[in-house]
């Protein structure tokens, strides 16, 4: 996208379009209901086991006293914050700290994905080695703390490269992991209540996305505001330019950390509990 020719929006919205649509036509076989799991719904149906519609209210409080789920999307809330928070400042990145065109972002945000894409299959592998979905999970955790600190300091284009490819790999990590982590709550929470009501656990997962965008536009203004950044100015001053690096790396990185804390303290989803837990779901034919 060239920022002052409006053609080049229009070129970038069709593109996003057509492969969003490939891409949606690609997963219709993984999301559509399979015989196993219509011939459960039927059965459940025959028993008069349809479970009633819970107020909005009761089903919010159960939530929110369910400390593992809650751990589990505090954990996602800062992780996912620090992913977009570098993405929405590769902008500031590259025109105060690189003193170059917003050309530069592909360079910083392709250096990202290429360390995700690279890495995954050695997530894949230690992932399948270990069998241990919170390990996993903290270890990624503690990767991605540790790429946020030379972004506290680096300058030059190299270094943000290399810096950001390191990134990617502990931002890939938090992407692999994070699913089967998920999947491990909801057993842990079906086997606890007897019911299983995935959709209500993922939409407030949903609503942390939406606070954790409120959070990230928070932050980048209030480091605006207290270091002097001038909206618009071809350069900002050192004090401006390390505000920019508070809403860059040392927010994200303070966050990354106490969520990884918590997670390693509270999180109790040993691979033992999870392997009785899809016992037990299938004794309770929730499986």
């Amino acid at each position: 996208i060239d920022t002052f020719v409006a053609e080049t929006y229009v070129q970038a919205a069709t593109f996003s379009v057509v492969v969003g649509l490939a891409l949606f036509l690609l997963v219709i076989p993984g999301v559509r209901e399979n015989r196993k799991v219509k011939e459960l719904y039927a059965k459940r149906k025959e028993a008069g086991e349809e479970q009633e519609v819970e107020p909005f209210f009761k089903s919010t409080g159960r939530v929110l006293r369910d400390r593992t789920f809650m751990i589990k999307v505090i954990f996602f809330f800062g992780y996912q914050v620090g992913g977009i928070m570098i993405q929405t400042s590769a902008l500031y990145i590259s025109t105060y700290i690189l003193g170059m065109s917003d050309e530069a972002i592909i360079y910083l945000l392709g250096a990202m994905l290429l360390g995700a894409l690279i890495s995954t299959p050695i997530w894949t592998f230690f992932a399948h080695k270990i069998n241990d979905n919170r390990k996993m999970s903290i270890v990624a955790g503690i990767l991605l703390f540790l790429t946020f600190l030379p972004m506290i300091f680096i300058w030059g284009l190299i270094p943000w490269i290399i810096a950001l490819f390191f990134f990617g790999i502990g931002i890939g990590g938090h992407w692999y992991v994070d699913p089967p982590t998920m999947g491990d709550v909801l057993d842990d929470i079906a086997v606890r209540t007897g019911k299983s009501q995935q959709a209500i656990y993922y939409g407030f997962q949903s609503f942390f996305i939406k606070f954790g965008q409120t959070f990230i536009s928070i932050t980048i203004a209030l480091s605006h505001i207290m270091t002097g950044y001038v909206e618009g100015a071809p350069t900002q001053s050192l004090f401006a330019v390390f505000g920019i690096r508070i809403h860059t790396a040392i927010v994200p990185a303070i966050l990354v950390l106490i969520t990884v804390l918590l997670f390693w303290k509270y999180y109790d989803l040993t691979p033992d509990k999870v392997a009785k837990n899809k016992e037990k779901l299938a004794e309770m034919d929730l499986r």
